[in-house]
This record gives structure tokens, C-alpha cells and sequence, in this order.
């Protein structure tokens, strides 16, 4: 994919996404800090972008995911904001690739289970077992940042708090989605375990 400049990346897809935003109307309200005004922009398409990004995930597309971070790297992030950044893509990062794992196991586990080999199925399974445990952790620590920023956010302006709200209500909704899916990725571990089981009782037998 093409590299991504923070003004094609960011500030396109902002006007793409969020329509409280034109070209046509002035960069900040009259008495507003003009320099807080210049920091929505930034914010609310970051939030914006990490939001794409976890919805991708949270559709299983963990691969399309991982391109969205790494183009996202390639941006010119404002320095502002570039904490933030890589704080969401190191830890987004380890979650994809945990998740990806969990899924792959699975899968293994599920064919194994088909030939009637429980002892190895239980391997893949406690191998996805802790994927999904490590997975569970980075997205809480994602969440716990998330909230932290939302209590910054207080910090702005109402007007300019007005542009970076919806942006961060779709980021809390992707990663809503997201905790969903693990927990389908859990249930299915679950049910594969009792079948396991059910195999080494009648084995033992």
C-alpha cells in the first residue's frame, strides 16, 4: 500500500468521516485558543483511524488490521500526539497478533478433533488458551488508556470538545466489539475443550 502522509492519512479521512468539519468554515470559533482548535483536527482523526483499525479486527481481518497500524507509522503524527500513537500501535499491535494466533490454533485444534486426537488438540488448545489470557490483558491495558484519555479530554474547549467526542464514542464502540469477539474466540476454546474431555473419558474406558 502507499505510504500515508498526515495530511492524506489523517485530516482526508477526518473530512471523509466527520462531517462537523469543513474546509469552508474557520479553523477555530472566534474566541477560541486557536491552538487547541488545531489539536481536533489531529485528535479527532487519530481516534478515528484507531477506530477503523479495531473495527477491522473485530471483524477477523486481523492481517488488514496490522496494514492499518503499519501505514499509520509511516504518518508524520504531530508531536503531540505521537505518544499516544505509539502507545495504541504497540499495544494493538500484540493484541492482532495474539488474537491471529488464538484463531489459527483453533482452527488446528478443530481438525484435530475431527481425527479423533485429543492429545493433540489439547496442546493447540492450552497454546490458545494463553494467547486468549495475553489478549485479554493488552486489551484491557488499551481500554484503561482509552479511558485515561478521555479524562484528558476535558482539558478542551467545549467547542473543540464537540469534534473529538463522536470520533471517541466509535473508538469505545470498536473496542466493545472487539472484547465480543475474544470472548466468541473463548467459547469456542471452551466447547472444543469439552469435547476433548469427552474424548479422553471414553478412551479411558
Amino acid at each position: 500500500m502507499r505510504r500515508l502522509s498526515i495530511t492524506l492519512a489523517l485530516i482526508c479521512l477526518l473530512v471523509l468521516t466527520t462531517p462537523v468539519l469543513t474546509l469552508a468554515q474557520p479553523g477555530y470559533t472566534p474566541h477560541e485558543d486557536p491552538s487547541l482548535a488545531r489539536t481536533a483536527p489531529d485528535l479527532t482523526a487519530l481516534l478515528t483511524y484507531y477506530g477503523n483499525t479495531f473495527s477491522a479486527a473485530a471483524l477477523g481481518k486481523y492481517v488488514d488490521a496490522q496494514s492499518l497500524l503499519t501505514e499509520l507509522a509511516q504518518a508524520q503524527i504531530p508531536d503531540p500526539l505521537a505518544n499516544l500513537a505509539d502507545r495504541f500501535s504497540t499495544l494493538a499491535s500484540a493484541l492482532f497478533g495474539k488474537m491471529d494466533r488464538a484463531d489459527r490454533l483453533l482452527d488446528e485444534a478443530t481438525e484435530l478433533v475431527a481425527t479423533n486426537q485429543p492429545q493433540a488438540t489439547q496442546v493447540k488448545l492450552d497454546a490458545a488458551a494463553a494467547d486468549i489470557q495475553d489478549a485479554r490483558s493488552l486489551l484491557s491495558d488499551i481500554d484503561s488508556a482509552a479511558r485515561s484519555m478521555k479524562s484528558a479530554l476535558g482539558t478542551f474547549a467545549a467547542p473543540v470538545l464537540r469534534q473529538i467526542e463522536p470520533a471517541y464514542t466509535r473508538l469505545e464502540q470498536s473496542l466493545l466489539r472487539l472484547s465480543n469477539l475474544l470472548d466468541e474466540v473463548s467459547r469456542l476454546r471452551q466447547t472444543l475443550a469439552a469435547v476433548t474431555d469427552r474424548f479422553a473419558a471414553f478412551e479411558a474406558t
